[in-house]
Protein backbone atom coordinates (compact mmCIF):
# COMPACT_ATOMS: atom_id res chain seq x y z
CA UNK A 1 0.00 0.00 0.00
CA UNK A 2 1.60 3.40 -1.15
CA UNK A 3 1.69 6.47 1.17
CA UNK A 4 -0.83 8.10 -0.70
CA UNK A 5 -3.38 5.25 -0.50
CA UNK A 6 -2.75 5.15 3.28
CA UNK A 7 -2.75 9.36 3.51
CA UNK A 8 -5.82 8.76 2.24
CA UNK A 9 -7.86 6.19 4.30
CA UNK A 10 -6.57 8.01 7.28
CA UNK A 11 -8.49 10.75 6.04
CA UNK A 12 -11.90 8.63 5.20
CA UNK A 13 -11.58 7.60 8.64
CA UNK A 14 -11.39 10.68 10.47
CA UNK A 15 -13.97 11.86 8.28
CA UNK A 16 -16.40 8.71 9.21
CA UNK A 17 -15.45 9.88 12.85
CA UNK A 18 -16.23 13.53 11.87
CA UNK A 19 -19.51 12.15 10.69
CA UNK A 20 -20.49 10.44 14.09
CA UNK A 21 -19.87 13.04 15.99
CA UNK A 22 -21.74 15.21 14.31
CA UNK A 23 -25.08 12.89 14.42
CA UNK A 24 -24.10 11.65 17.64
CA UNK A 25 -24.84 15.78 19.03
CA UNK A 26 -28.06 16.19 16.59
CA UNK A 27 -29.53 12.87 17.51
CA UNK A 28 -28.57 13.70 21.54
CA UNK A 29 -31.89 13.59 22.72
CA UNK A 30 -32.36 10.13 21.50
CA UNK A 31 -29.55 8.55 22.14
CA UNK A 32 -28.08 10.03 25.37
CA UNK A 33 -29.10 6.96 27.77
CA UNK A 34 -30.17 9.98 30.39
CA UNK A 35 -30.87 13.53 30.66
CA UNK A 36 -27.32 15.14 30.75
CA UNK A 37 -28.71 17.85 34.35
CA UNK A 38 -30.20 15.15 36.15
CA UNK A 39 -28.55 15.43 39.76
CA UNK A 40 -28.52 11.97 41.66
CA UNK A 41 -26.47 12.28 44.39
CA UNK A 42 -26.88 8.23 45.55
CA UNK A 43 -24.57 7.23 42.30
CA UNK A 44 -21.97 10.36 42.48
CA UNK A 45 -18.11 9.24 41.18
CA UNK A 46 -19.66 6.05 40.18
CA UNK A 47 -16.71 4.28 37.85
CA UNK A 48 -17.68 3.33 34.30
CA UNK A 49 -19.89 0.13 34.24
CA UNK A 50 -22.97 -1.50 31.84
CA UNK A 51 -24.92 1.03 33.94
CA UNK A 52 -22.90 4.07 33.34
CA UNK A 53 -20.58 3.33 30.59
CA UNK A 54 -18.33 6.10 30.98
CA UNK A 55 -19.47 6.45 35.17
CA UNK A 56 -21.30 9.69 36.77
CA UNK A 57 -19.89 13.02 37.93
CA UNK A 58 -19.67 14.90 41.26
CA UNK A 59 -23.35 15.73 40.69
CA UNK A 60 -24.67 11.90 39.91
CA UNK A 61 -24.92 12.92 36.03
CA UNK A 62 -24.38 10.78 33.38
CA UNK A 63 -20.98 11.31 31.98
CA UNK A 64 -21.40 9.87 28.44
CA UNK A 65 -25.09 11.82 28.22
CA UNK A 66 -22.93 14.91 29.06
CA UNK A 67 -20.64 14.14 26.68
CA UNK A 68 -23.40 13.91 24.07
CA UNK A 69 -25.12 17.04 24.58
CA UNK A 70 -21.59 18.94 25.10
CA UNK A 71 -20.56 18.52 21.74
CA UNK A 72 -23.34 19.97 20.34
CA UNK A 73 -22.44 22.85 22.35
CA UNK A 74 -18.67 22.76 21.42
CA UNK A 75 -19.55 22.38 17.70
CA UNK A 76 -21.90 24.80 17.21
CA UNK A 77 -20.19 27.35 18.61
CA UNK A 78 -16.66 26.49 16.97
CA UNK A 79 -18.42 26.55 13.71
CA UNK A 80 -20.52 29.49 13.98
CA UNK A 81 -17.31 31.23 15.46
CA UNK A 82 -15.12 29.98 12.84
CA UNK A 83 -17.55 30.83 9.85
CA UNK A 84 -18.03 34.45 11.24
CA UNK A 85 -13.98 34.48 11.20
CA UNK A 86 -13.86 33.66 7.26
CA UNK A 87 -16.61 35.88 5.97
CA UNK A 88 -14.87 39.04 7.89
CA UNK A 89 -11.33 37.68 6.96
CA UNK A 90 -12.70 36.91 3.54
CA UNK A 91 -14.63 40.20 2.79
CA UNK A 92 -11.16 42.16 4.27
CA UNK A 93 -8.82 39.80 2.20
CA UNK A 94 -10.51 40.18 -0.74
CA UNK A 95 -10.95 44.25 -1.19
CA UNK A 96 -7.60 44.41 -0.02
CA UNK A 97 -5.96 41.71 -2.54
CA UNK A 98 -8.10 42.85 -5.78
CA UNK A 99 -8.07 46.67 -5.20
CA UNK A 100 -4.48 47.15 -3.96
CA UNK A 101 -3.54 50.76 -3.11
CA UNK A 102 -3.91 52.48 0.17
CA UNK A 103 -6.99 50.56 0.53
CA UNK A 104 -4.79 47.58 0.96
CA UNK A 105 -2.06 49.31 2.95
CA UNK A 106 -4.81 50.25 5.55
CA UNK A 107 -6.17 46.55 5.98
CA UNK A 108 -2.81 45.57 6.52
CA UNK A 109 -1.90 47.99 8.98
CA UNK A 110 -5.04 46.65 11.22
CA UNK A 111 -4.27 42.68 10.20
CA UNK A 112 -0.51 43.21 11.66
CA UNK A 113 -1.95 44.68 14.83
CA UNK A 114 -4.60 41.72 15.06
CA UNK A 115 -1.95 39.31 14.48
CA UNK A 116 0.51 40.52 16.80
CA UNK A 117 -2.12 39.97 19.57
CA UNK A 118 -1.74 36.92 22.23
CA UNK A 119 -4.94 34.94 21.47
CA UNK A 120 -5.73 33.04 24.39
CA UNK A 121 -4.94 36.00 26.54
CA UNK A 122 -6.83 38.58 24.40
CA UNK A 123 -9.80 36.09 25.07
CA UNK A 124 -9.35 35.93 28.55
CA UNK A 125 -9.39 39.78 28.43
CA UNK A 126 -12.86 39.62 26.63
CA UNK A 127 -14.21 37.60 28.83
CA UNK A 128 -12.98 38.89 31.90
CA UNK A 129 -14.73 42.23 30.95
CA UNK A 130 -18.41 40.71 28.78
CA UNK A 131 -17.93 38.16 31.36
CA UNK A 132 -17.95 34.00 30.58
CA UNK A 133 -20.58 32.90 28.09
CA UNK A 134 -21.39 32.25 24.41
CA UNK A 135 -21.40 35.88 23.29
CA UNK A 136 -18.30 36.68 24.82
CA UNK A 137 -16.59 33.51 23.45
CA UNK A 138 -17.86 34.34 19.84
CA UNK A 139 -16.92 38.07 19.92
CA UNK A 140 -13.44 37.60 21.77
CA UNK A 141 -13.18 34.46 18.35
CA UNK A 142 -14.14 36.87 15.94
CA UNK A 143 -11.30 39.86 16.78
CA UNK A 144 -8.71 37.22 17.20
CA UNK A 145 -8.52 35.75 14.42
CA UNK A 146 -9.91 37.07 10.93
CA UNK A 147 -6.74 38.40 10.08
CA UNK A 148 -5.44 34.93 9.69
CA UNK A 149 -8.09 34.26 7.41
CA UNK A 150 -7.83 37.75 5.38
CA UNK A 151 -4.16 37.14 5.06
CA UNK A 152 -4.18 34.03 3.42
CA UNK A 153 -7.16 35.16 0.75
CA UNK A 154 -4.85 38.39 0.09
CA UNK A 155 -1.61 36.38 -1.00
CA UNK A 156 -3.69 33.91 -3.08
CA UNK A 157 -5.96 37.12 -4.97
CA UNK A 158 -2.81 38.55 -5.52
CA UNK A 159 -1.97 36.00 -7.21
CA UNK A 160 -5.18 35.74 -9.56
CA UNK A 161 -5.56 38.99 -10.28
CA UNK A 162 -2.34 39.21 -12.53
CA UNK A 163 -3.85 35.87 -14.28
CA UNK A 164 -4.56 36.33 -18.16
CA UNK A 165 -8.01 35.07 -17.43
CA UNK A 166 -8.97 37.81 -14.86
CA UNK A 167 -7.31 40.61 -17.58
CA UNK A 168 -9.47 39.12 -20.01
CA UNK A 169 -12.54 38.94 -18.12
CA UNK A 170 -11.79 42.76 -17.09
CA UNK A 171 -10.55 43.98 -20.70
CA UNK A 172 -14.25 42.54 -22.06
CA UNK A 173 -16.15 45.17 -19.39
CA UNK A 174 -17.37 42.70 -16.07
CA UNK A 175 -17.71 44.52 -13.51
CA UNK A 176 -15.34 43.77 -10.26
CA UNK A 177 -18.11 42.30 -8.35
CA UNK A 178 -19.06 39.96 -11.01
CA UNK A 179 -14.99 39.14 -11.65
CA UNK A 180 -14.69 38.50 -7.82
CA UNK A 181 -17.40 36.42 -7.34
CA UNK A 182 -17.68 34.19 -10.49
CA UNK A 183 -13.52 33.83 -10.94
CA UNK A 184 -11.35 34.50 -8.30
CA UNK A 185 -13.45 33.56 -4.94
CA UNK A 186 -13.97 29.81 -6.59
CA UNK A 187 -10.04 29.90 -7.08
CA UNK A 188 -9.04 30.67 -3.56
CA UNK A 189 -11.70 27.96 -2.06
CA UNK A 190 -9.14 25.27 -1.55
CA UNK A 191 -6.53 26.77 1.18
CA UNK A 192 -9.48 28.82 2.19
CA UNK A 193 -11.43 25.47 3.67
CA UNK A 194 -8.50 24.14 5.21
CA UNK A 195 -7.64 26.97 6.94
CA UNK A 196 -11.19 27.18 7.50
CA UNK A 197 -11.15 23.53 9.15
CA UNK A 198 -8.13 24.42 10.85
CA UNK A 199 -9.82 27.14 12.73
CA UNK A 200 -12.67 25.18 14.18
CA UNK A 201 -10.27 22.99 16.09
CA UNK A 202 -8.51 26.09 17.29
CA UNK A 203 -11.83 27.31 18.59
CA UNK A 204 -12.95 24.06 20.37
CA UNK A 205 -9.40 24.36 22.17
CA UNK A 206 -9.72 27.51 22.73
CA UNK A 207 -13.24 27.36 24.23
CA UNK A 208 -11.95 24.19 25.90
CA UNK A 209 -9.74 26.13 27.72
CA UNK A 210 -11.66 29.31 28.42
CA UNK A 211 -13.93 26.78 29.93
CA UNK A 212 -11.54 25.00 32.62
CA UNK A 213 -10.24 28.69 33.71
CA UNK A 214 -14.08 29.02 34.32
CA UNK A 215 -14.57 32.18 31.62
CA UNK A 216 -15.99 30.14 28.86
CA UNK A 217 -19.78 28.21 28.99
CA UNK A 218 -20.75 27.94 32.68
CA UNK A 219 -22.09 24.82 34.96
CA UNK A 220 -24.62 22.94 34.66
CA UNK A 221 -24.23 23.52 31.06
CA UNK A 222 -23.26 20.28 29.39
CA UNK A 223 -19.74 21.57 27.68
CA UNK A 224 -16.48 19.06 27.32
CA UNK A 225 -14.40 22.02 28.46
CA UNK A 226 -16.75 23.05 31.43
CA UNK A 227 -16.88 18.86 32.14
CA UNK A 228 -12.73 19.06 32.84
CA UNK A 229 -13.31 22.08 34.86
CA UNK A 230 -15.46 20.10 37.26
CA UNK A 231 -13.21 16.82 36.63
CA UNK A 232 -9.89 18.69 37.83
CA UNK A 233 -9.89 18.29 42.00
CA UNK A 234 -11.31 14.53 41.15
CA UNK A 235 -8.17 13.66 38.98
CA UNK A 236 -6.64 11.28 41.44
CA UNK A 237 -9.74 9.89 42.21
CA UNK A 238 -12.24 9.84 39.38
CA UNK A 239 -9.52 9.70 36.27
CA UNK A 240 -11.91 9.42 33.79
CA UNK A 241 -13.99 12.08 34.46
CA UNK A 242 -11.46 14.09 32.41
CA UNK A 243 -10.11 11.51 30.55
CA UNK A 244 -13.82 11.05 28.20
CA UNK A 245 -14.31 14.99 27.63
CA UNK A 246 -10.86 15.10 26.75
CA UNK A 247 -10.47 12.27 24.50
CA UNK A 248 -13.73 13.83 22.87
CA UNK A 249 -11.97 17.29 22.39
CA UNK A 250 -8.72 15.21 20.79
CA UNK A 251 -11.06 12.92 18.37
CA UNK A 252 -13.04 15.97 17.05
CA UNK A 253 -9.75 18.14 16.38
CA UNK A 254 -8.21 15.31 14.51
CA UNK A 255 -10.84 14.33 12.60
CA UNK A 256 -11.93 18.17 11.56
CA UNK A 257 -8.42 18.41 10.46
CA UNK A 258 -8.06 15.57 8.36
CA UNK A 259 -11.38 16.71 6.69
CA UNK A 260 -9.57 19.68 5.94
CA UNK A 261 -6.28 17.56 3.99
CA UNK A 262 -9.33 15.62 2.11
CA UNK A 263 -10.76 18.91 0.94
CA UNK A 264 -7.35 20.51 0.18
CA UNK A 265 -6.51 16.84 -1.99
CA UNK A 266 -9.95 17.52 -3.46
CA UNK A 267 -9.84 21.08 -4.42
CA UNK A 268 -6.08 21.47 -5.28
CA UNK A 269 -4.69 19.05 -8.34
CA UNK A 270 -1.54 20.21 -8.22
CA UNK A 271 -0.84 19.55 -4.66
CA UNK A 272 0.62 22.37 -3.72
CA UNK A 273 1.13 22.65 0.38
CA UNK A 274 -1.13 25.58 2.17
CA UNK A 275 -0.15 24.55 5.35
CA UNK A 276 2.48 26.97 5.44
CA UNK A 277 -0.79 29.60 6.15
CA UNK A 278 -1.93 27.72 8.86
Amino acid sequence: MTKTNIAKMINYIGIIFLILLIFMSLLAPWIAPADPLKVDMQNRLQKPSSEHWMGTDTMGRDVLSRIIYGGRTSMILAVAASAGTMIIGLFFGTIGGYFGGWLDELIQVFVKIFQSLPTLSFMLAIAGVLGPGFKSILIATLIVSWADFSRVVRSEILKLREESFVEGIRALGASHWYIISKHVIPNIIGPFMVLFTAQIGRTIIAIASLSYLGLGLQPPDPDWGVMIFDAKTHIRTSPYLMFFPGLFIIGFCFSVNLFGDAIRDYFDTSERNYEQFL
